[in-house]
């Protein structure tokens, strides 16, 4: 299928994604239009590997500069009010594309180590759950040494509330063997 065939379904108002671009959702606005734009074979207008032809070439430059300026009514009607005002005279769906990546696909520096502070959280809980659950399995006498060893073969290791229910239940046989 051609880049420039436009099939009689696109109209001007068409929306390609559901969710307009503002300045927090970039990525997967951006994830969404090449998508869209993908199965609509438009997104070589956006991603440069279709370049405007010579205007000398009448037809051919006629054809890409119409689907050129469909491209960008697409991408007007997929941002926010605020967002389109700063891209509407923008010649160039290759151009617009651009700028809104070099705009919005900034790293939050904020939100990375937000992330990082959570991962390190995690992994703190995970290393004092099982320093809870090593230090209770260490108080145990040897008469729980079989349940102590089946509990550390487990993969993955129990909580700690569990743990501790495996040999509540271990508990009351052993205090009967003992009491006789």
């Amino acid at each position: 299928m051609s880049p420039y065939s436009i099939h009689h379904s696109y109209n001007l108002g068409f929306i390609l994604v559901s969710q307009p671009l503002t300045t927090e959702n970039y990525p997967p606005w951006r994830r969404s239009m090449r998508i869209a734009l993908s199965v609509k074979n438009k997104v070589r207008f956006i991603n440069g590997s279709l370049p405007a032809p010579p205007i000398s070439q009448t037809i051919n430059y006629s054809s890409w500069m119409r689907n050129n300026q469909l491209v960008i009514l697409w991408i007007l009607n997929s941002v926010s009010k605020e967002i389109s005002t700063s891209i509407m005279f923008t010649d160039s769906a290759q151009i617009i594309s651009d700028n809104l990546k070099d705009r919005y696909q900034h790293s939050n520096m904020t939100q990375i180590f937000q992330i990082h502070i959570e991962i390190v959280n995690l992994n703190q809980n995970k290393i004092q759950m099982y320093e809870q659950i090593m230090n209770f399995l260490m108080g145990l006498n040897d008469l729980f040494s079989t349940t102590r060893g089946q509990i550390l073969l487990m993969d993955p290791l129990l909580a700690i509330n569990r743990v501790i229910s495996l040999v509540s239940q271990e508990e009351k046989p052993k205090a009967i063997l003992i009491d006789h």
